[in-house]
């Protein structure tokens, strides 16, 4: 049986990501684990937003994850209500990049639209 060069890659890469994760953890902005799983997740919601390195990042994602997994039907509907309407982009950003790009679009005006600040992260940045 022929093993799978994309297993290998898989596996090789999903160990690298949680040896980022692990060494990130100990400067991640994680809740206690006593803290309701619903809670939890909008929590770590918000602090992956917040998180300036990517081994921090990583360790708040992996918190994530695992959290979501333990939701309940309605915990998850209710998360997935809490991303709908927290993490949606500023209006007036997102309205006046894409005024900038419609006269002149090019590869480089779609970023500037991306750059536009959700809700969350414009109060964790003071923006």
């Amino acid at each position: 049986m022929a093993l799978s060069i994309t297993l290998g890659a898989r596996t090789w890469i999903e160990r690298l990501w949680s040896g980022i994760a692990d060494r990130g953890r100990p400067y991640a902005d994680v809740p206690g684990a006593a803290t309701p799983p619903l809670d939890r997740a909008r929590l770590l919601a918000m602090a992956l937003l917040s998180e300036r390195g990517e081994a921090s990042g990583a360790a708040v994602a992996r918190e994530l994850l695992q959290v979501l997994g333990t939701l309940e039907a309605g915990d998850r509907a209710a998360f997935r209500h809490f991303l709908a309407g927290n993490f949606l982009p500023d209006q007036e950003s997102l309205r006046a990049a894409a005024e900038a790009y419609r006269p002149s679009p090019r590869p480089s005006g779609p970023w500037r639209c991306s750059n536009a600040p959700s809700r969350p992260a414009r109060s964790c940045c003071g923006g």
